[in-house]
């Protein structure tokens, strides 16, 4: 081994230009190892499954072109009933390449062996996602020290360079103790009121593109008609969920409540609208029986699906009809959500 350091000079670096970035999302995400930290609760996993779908598709996130490619998302923290759930509020079609896995071993116990494994019998997958790292480090919370810190983010830098992949690490952030702030005695809590609050104080403070605005607005909205406002029974609620997780999780998966006999009357009217022509509706699941979504020839043809870019929703469509239960009564909403549609695409022709 060479005592010496492996020096070199400016001008020798400029004699060889370097290869320009492979970006997979412009000028946001290429391959190498990144991490993307956060409190609980705040979207991390939302976001993750945004940008899943988005680089399966080829399709634009957050405002960034991606280059279409396979996709492996370790959902470390959901299981299938939840993705589930979720991935249908985003999309009503499931994109092909989109790899899901919610079990995985620790990083130096066999990780790195199985990703090899995985991105050699499936080399169209570029980017990787691990949700959370948490979940794959032998050591974590106050026993973690830098050094292991650093040990940890080697292993998965050396997979994601070798491999040419761009790994993203979702990063739970820990008390100073390093304490799971996911228990509530761990960190302070905002009401939403608090967040609706400082939200309106954005609109009225600061100078916002419009398309900005328009979200802040929608979510105030969202806030303001959805979610109940009544802290201190959230607090008792969460006090009584954290006691009994196990057994509640277990009863609300195997519910039988009075909204079945409702729902499957709903499904039954649409599922005959369909089948006559008269609208275009949502696939139904077992774990979409709240929310039903359909659109009609007859729309379609004044707001068309667009190829370029994407609705708010994820998917071409820049509007919805959709009927939700909410506290046992029938809510039916027409929403149009293409505030990213081009100018010349909210032209409405002639009938």
């Amino acid at each position: 081994m060479s005592n010496e350091l492996k020096a070199y000079t400016l001008q020798e670096l400029y004699a060889h230009p370097m290869e320009p970035i492979c970006w997979l999302v412009e000028g946001l995400l290429a391959p190498g190892l990144y991490f993307l930290g956060g409190s609980p609760k705040v979207g991390k996993s939302w976001l993750a499954l945004q940008l899943c779908l988005a680089v399966c598709r080829g399709k634009s996130f957050l405002g960034f072109r991606t280059r279409k490619s396979e996709v492996l998302y370790l959902a470390l923290e959901d299981g299938p009933r939840r993705l589930h759930a979720r991935a249908l509020h985003l999309t009503e079609e499931a994109p092909a390449g989109l790899h899901l896995c919610g079990h995985a071993p620790l990083i130096g116990q066999g990780l790195e062996q199985q990703l090899d494994q995985m991105l050699d019998e499936h080399p169209g997958i570029r980017l990787v996602i691990i949700d959370t790292l948490q979940k794959v480090r032998a050591v974590a919370g106050a026993n973690a020290s830098y050094g292991n810190d650093y040990q940890d983010a080697a292993a998965l830098k050396e997979l994601a360079d070798r491999c040419n992949v761009c790994m993203l690490v979702m990063l739970l952030y820990l008390t100073p103790e390093g304490e799971d702030p996911s228990d509530c005695d761990n960190w302070d809590v905002l009401t939403y009121r608090d967040i609706a609050a400082t939200l309106s104080e954005l609109q009225n403070t600061m100078d916002l593109a419009p398309d900005v605005l328009l979200v802040i607005g929608n979510y105030i909205d969202v806030i303001r008609r959805d979610i109940v406002e009544d802290e201190k029974l959230i607090e008792v609620c969460n006090k009584i969920y954290a006691k009994h997780k196990r057994a509640l999780d277990l009863i609300f998966e195997h519910r039988n409540d009075g909204r079945t006999q409702l729902a499957d009357g709903i499904k039954a009217t649409l599922t005959t609208l369909t089948e006559e022509g008269v609208i275009c509706a949502s696939p139904f699941t077992s774990s979409n029986t709240n929310f039903f979504v359909f659109r009609t020839n007859e729309m379609n043809h004044y707001l068309p699906p667009i190829d370029a870019p994407t609705s708010s929703w994820g998917n071409e469509y820049i509007y919805s009809y959709w009927i939700a239960i909410r506290e046992n009564q029938l809510c039916g909403v027409f929403e149009i959500g293409g505030w990213n549609v081009p100018e010349d695409g909210l032209t409405i022709p002639e009938p």
